[in-house]
């Protein structure tokens, strides 16, 4: 397990494009973004197909979702190549994705980025691109909690897999 400095202290230079990526594109075309409206089920689970949730207006997210979360896979005992994932939510629903990889300290590089709309309803991620997507819309159980071992902050996104995706807070 790597200490928080350590977590933190890897490509300083990707996370610096990222954060500036993901602002520009959270602040791009805000007029023609929107959020998920509520889904009429009460029930916990998400709705099989995302997509049958209609996008209408912007809806504020929670406060303990919104800012920066990032999370980081290495490729190689060495740590590079590197990919990084970030999301940004503001407060007013819209969110912006960007997927970076390095391959080493200071040879970073875009691969792809979308924005669009986010909306939580009964403890579920809603998340409508409104740029092109490889994902497209999809949602997602979330947590914000601690790490159990280090306190940071953290998003715990449960995958129609099975699987948990953690993401840290910036």
């Amino acid at each position: 397990m790597r200490s928080t400095a350590a977590r933190r202290g890897f490509g300083l230079r990707l996370a610096g494009l990222c954060a500036v990526l993901g602002w520009l594109v959270a602040g791009c075309g805000s007029g023609a973004l929107t959020a998920v409206t509520s889904a009429s089920s009460s029930e916990a689970a998400p709705p099989s197909s995302p997509a049958t949730t209609p996008v209408t207006t912007l809806a504020s997210l929670p406060p303990e979702l919104v800012g920066s979360w990032t999370t980081a896979t290495w490729q190689s005992q060495s740590g590079y190549p590197q990919l990084r994932r970030t999301y940004v939510f503001a407060a007013d629903g819209r969110y912006a994705y960007t997927l970076g990889q390095c391959e080493s300290s200071t040879q970073c590089a875009l691969v792809s980025r979308e924005s669009g709309a986010a909306h939580v309803a009964n403890g579920v991620l809603y998340l409508q691109p409104q740029t092109d997507s490889s994902d497209g819309p999809r949602s997602s159980r979330y947590v914000v909690d601690r790490d159990p071992v280090v306190g940071d902050v953290r998003l715990n996104l449960s995958l129609a897999s099975g699987d948990t995706d953690i993401f840290y807070r910036e």
